[in-house]
């Protein structure tokens, strides 16, 4: 029998022990749901079983998440309808407490053994290590005999301890807590308890030659480094700092070695919210700090790192603030930079009462899940999606007629004025604005079909016409080639013949297709039978000749809860959809997972079936709101699978959040005056479609560019497009052809003039990333409604970041969470990291890889003050000189006015290096409202003094020319390569290597 140590709580948490004990090895007796042995599951569904914990546990390194739950539900895991497949799956390991296991029946340890072996838990014991200071010299070896004794009942009962976590070994024998009752023999040093230490673990050695040691404290009855206890006066205890390098120095003279050590510190006292008498505010000091500093000290030995997370006002109120608390504990142990081995999460109060299901919002093993979720984002994303979807999406390729046209027109008109203009009018028009590529309407909103189809309604104002075979015939016979837009979210006539088919929102109500006329137009679900429906409906499309299909906006909604979608996430997560989860918890991140898994396979499964039969036809995937990277819904992977993915002009990065960071008012209503580094609009806007042109792994997203009011803009949003790789489509309104048409042909004909003379060189060209930016979805999911964090942790760091490459016109590019688990590619030789401690397994060791190949990491504080006028120009020069410093691989040096965008593009099979140059556009806005204030700022003024030098790596260039200018400039010979003064511009240039 023994007492374990407690913040100022020794006797409630003694009181309590056994019951913990008991209910921790029980709990997992009952991992498999069986109320009993005879209900176990045949030994090779336990193999299998086996085998996806380990595969899924090996991704789940650094951090560990451990558990040990209340002893008051003890026998809650045994039941078969509250499932926690998903913590069970990934829990690296169980505590058990050693009196339990002395107590507990031989049949019950034999049923526990079972199950650790099935799910391949590790398993600690809590034990004392030294448990009675009256024993005196033989303190060690009488208490290694005690607890050996009732240790040996696990292995009596075919088990294995892979680790003892010896709870307060030194304070014991100090007389604080122990068995002891005779004060005068207590022990008065540390090294007369260390040598004991040594006693007790040498013991052990020798009958378990396999158990490794942890050395437990209770870290705030403890002075450390010579500052105060937190729960006493003084160093309370004594001075940890000196006891640990005391127990670890005599352990290494007797050749023995702990394996790591563990924290036990709750919530209340890492943030000095409980007052102590000796102490006026505890607040003020940072105790994390005081954790994180143990923490180094432990790796310095070469010891792992163990913190038990838990909340003391929590395990007396309530499941839900100890759910919260808890987790609040360990965002403020990661806010500080804190990396433990092994997070632990325990509780040894009333609270929480309910252990199970997973899904319950404050269970323990909910609370389990979210820490999971938390410190390993990834894992809100399934692994259910087909093994070979990526690699194929990688060498997805357009068609020349695409790749080969920069600038496209966009044209959209609803049924009545196309049919009153005639689709040969209408192309003409276009044609004549010197387009090559138009796309154009075929089916929008929710009315019925453009041409005879084969299911659903037809239009009955097309009056028997294919007016769709029409508008392809006209587009061809005008030589250009045709995209067709699909409005495929909604259907009248299959919502009225199929009610089930809608999406429905958290609570049960209707989607609403935002566009849909009247407002009882609503979206429809691809995991319904309308998935289908559409698919019949593309292979019409293409059976009329079109060249590409166009999917317009945001496809399903973050969250469906049909039946068909309820159905399907249960088949998959093996639970129900949690529809009451809010926004940013694990729960909604892990429904939203699965809508947006849904896109991506719908998607792919139109695609393979349209291809089947005609595979020269493009899909362009609208990505809609990712640019702007504000919502978890729509991720990387409906990009990947994009062969175009389409974008927007008017998306800023980070713009909502941006705005709601600049309109914060008091109480009363007034502006309150921030001290806020707004980003750069164009900075915003390039950032955004970067996004979206690597995640399709560098193809050139279709953005669509509306609402041009002038020549100027138009010539300025096209530049800006090209510039950063992009397609930019042109939306031209026509109603009247003559008279639109001449319009048209002002406003749009410098464009498309642009367009022709740089496109042959942007054709298969891929931007050159030697730097990367990582963007990451995990990093921002793990801050989903909390509006002041996602912009000061998330957005403001990356707009330092992008401020620093921009200006100093390096080729960069963004990497993805994706791409950064695959490695950089190798191009790179510079990463920047805005969130480095954030990153997960796989990340990391693509990183480390990378820096062993000699790439160069740029690690930033993402809390340093980004978003502070004060602080950024200080952290972004800061940021230039460490870029400086890795410049010696740099094979394209650009210089320029700081506002100036570059982005270079390479063609290896071409032998072609062509770099895309754009003046500053964020003078205007590209908006529905004609607001003055936005659309009619001053233009700035033209770029001068920029040249460009290459290494002489690539050779002597054969020639090099500016594609806008039409004529060839001069290069000179350098020290180190190629120079090149670029003629002065106002708007863009292009200038071209060949060699």
């Amino acid at each position: 029998m023994y007492i374990t140590s407690g913040t100022g709580e020794n006797v409630s948490k003694a009181k309590c022990i056994l019951g913990i004990g008991l209910f921790c090895m029980l709990a997992v007796a009952s991992t498999l749901g069986g109320e009993n042995t005879s209900t176990t599951v045949s030994s090779n569904v336990k193999q299998k079983s086996s085998m996806e914990a380990q595969q899924i546990r090996s991704k789940l390194k650094d951090p560990e998440i451990w558990m040990c739950v209340n002893s008051k539900s003890t026998f809650d895991l045994l039941s078969r309808s509250k499932d926690w497949s998903f913590v069970r799956k990934r829990l690296t390991g169980i505590k058990l407490y050693i009196g339990v296991i002395n107590q507990a029946p031989a049949e019950k340890l034999s049923q526990l053994v079972s199950v650790v072996k099935e799910n391949d838990f590790k398993v600690t014991v809590e034990c004392g290590g030294t448990l009675n200071h009256d024993w005196q010299d033989q303190a060690g070896e009488k208490s290694a005999e005690t607890e050996l004794a009732k240790l040996e009942k696990w292995y009596q009962a075919g088990g294995k301890i892979d680790y003892l976590d010896l709870d307060g070994p030194v304070r014991r024998l100090l007389g604080h807590s122990g068995w002891g009752k005779d004060e005068q023999k207590k022990f008065t040093s540390a090294e007369r308890c260390a040598d004991e230490l040594v006693d007790y673990i040498r013991a052990v050695k020798k009958r378990y030659s396999e158990i490794r040691f942890f050395l437990l404290t209770n870290f705030p009855n403890w002075g450390y480094k010579g500052d105060v206890s937190y729960t006493r006066a003084g160093l309370g205890w004594g001075d940890y700092d000196k006891v640990a390098r005391v127990v670890l120095d005599k352990l290494d003279s007797a050749g023995l070695q702990l394996e790591g050590v563990t924290v036990d510190n709750p919530y209340e006292y890492a943030i000095g919210e409980i007052r102590p008498r000796h102490l006026k505010d505890p607040s003020k000091i940072d105790w994390i700090k005081r954790i994180r500093t143990y923490e180094e000290f432990s790796r310095s030995r070469n010891l792992e790192f163990n913190l038990i997370v838990n909340s003391s006002k929590g395990g007396k109120t309530s499941d839900k603030e100890f759910y919260e608390r808890t987790l609040k504990m360990v965002d403020a142990y990661t806010r500080a930079n804190g990396r433990p081995t092994r997070y632990i999460v325990q509780s040894w109060y009333e609270y929480p009462k309910e252990t199970l299901p997973e899904t319950a919002p404050y269970s323990m093993t909910s609370l389990v899940k979210a820490i999971m979720l938390k410190l390993h984002p990834h894992l809100c994303r399934s692994d259910s999606m087909p093994a070979d979807w990526l690699r194929e999406a990688e060498t997805y390729t357009l068609p020349a007629w695409f790749e080969g046209t920069r600038v496209q027109a966009h044209s959209e008109h609803g049924i009545e004025l196309a049919l009153r203009m005639t689709a040969e009018a209408h192309a003409k028009v276009i044609r004549s604005l010197g387009a090559d590529v138009l796309t154009r309407i075929f089916l929008n909103r929710e009315e019925g079909a453009w041409w005879p189809s084969k299911v659903g309604e037809t239009h009955p104002l097309i009056g028997g016409h294919d007016f769709a075979a029409e508008i392809v015939r006209a587009v061809h016979g005008q030589d250009m080639k045709v995209i067709g837009y699909f409005r495929h979210m909604c259907d009248a006539a299959m919502q009225k013949q199929h009610p089930d088919w809608i999406c429905r929102g958290p609570d049960g109500s209707p989607t609403l297709e935002v566009r849909g006329k009247p407002t009882d137009v609503f979206v429809l679900c691809m995991n319904s039978p309308y998935r289908q429906f559409i698919q019949t409906r593309l292979l019409e499309l293409a059976e009329r000749g079109l060249d590409g299909i166009y999917f317009d906006s945001w496809h399903m909604p973050d969250i469906c809860t049909c039946k068909y979608c309820k159905k399907a996430f249960r088949e998959e997560a093996g639970h129900e959809m949690d529809v009451s989860a809010p926004i940013g918890s694990p729960a909604y991140l892990e429904a939203v997972d699965f809508v947006n898994r849904t896109m991506v396979r719908t998607f792919q499964q139109w695609r393979e079936a349209v291809h089947a039969a005609y595979p020269d036809v493009v899909f362009s995937i609208k990505s809609s709101r990712y640019p702007m990277f504000e919502w978890a819904h729509i991720d990387e992977r409906l990009l990947a699978i994009s062969e175009t993915s389409g974008t927007e002009f008017h998306k800023p990065f980070g713009w909502n959040s941006m705005r709601k960071q600049q309109i914060k008012r008091n109480k009363k209503g007034q502006k309150i005056a921030l001290d806020f580094a707004a980003p750069a609009y164009d900075d915003q806007l390039a950032l955004g479609w970067s996004i979206v042109r690597d995640g399709s792994f560098g193809r050139p997203p279709l953005m669509w560019i509306p609402h041009i009011r002038s020549e100027q803009t138009a010539l300025y949003s096209a530049a800006a497009a090209v510039t950063y790789g992009c397609v930019a489509a042109m939306s031209i309104p026509i109603r009247e052809p003559q008279i639109d048409g001449l319009k048209s042909r002002k406003l749009f004909g410098s464009c498309f003039e642009m367009g022709r003379k740089t496109s042959p060189y942007l054709a298969y060209a891929r931007p050159i990333g030697w730097a990367a930016l990582h963007i990451s979805e995990q990093t921002r999911n793990a801050r989903l409604g909390d509006d002041d964090k996602m912009w000061q942790e998330f957005f403001a760091p990356v707009f330092g970041a992008l401020q620093a490459l921009k200006e100093e016109h390096l080729p960069w590019t963004t990497i993805n969470d994706r791409a950064l688990t695959q490695g950089p590619s190798p191009e790179t030789q510079l990463l920047v990291l805005p969130w480095p401690d954030e990153l997960d397994d796989s990340q990391r060791a693509a990183v480390a890889h990378f820096e062993h190949s000699g790439g160069a990491v740029l690690r930033l504080n993402p809390r340093a003050g980004w978003d502070s006028k004060k602080n950024k120009a200080k952290l972004v020069a800061g940021l230039k000189e460490q870029v400086h410093r890795h410049t010696k691989t740099l094979a394209i040096r650009i210089s320029g006015p700081e506002a100036m965008h570059a982005v270079c593009f390479d063609n290896p099979k071409a032998r072609r290096l062509t770099i895309c140059l754009a003046n500053t556009w964020g003078w205007f806005r590209s908006t529905r409202e004609p607001n003055p204030k936005l659309n009619e700022g001053t233009p700035p003024p033209p770029c001068r003094g920029v040249s460009i030098t290459i290494s002489a790596k690539r050779g002597a260039p054969k020639k090099v020319f500016d594609a806008l200018g039409q004529k060839n400039l001069t290069f000179k010979k350098t020290q180190n390569g190629f120079r090149v003064e670029v003629p002065n511009f106002q708007i863009n240039a292009c200038v071209v290597f060949e060699f």
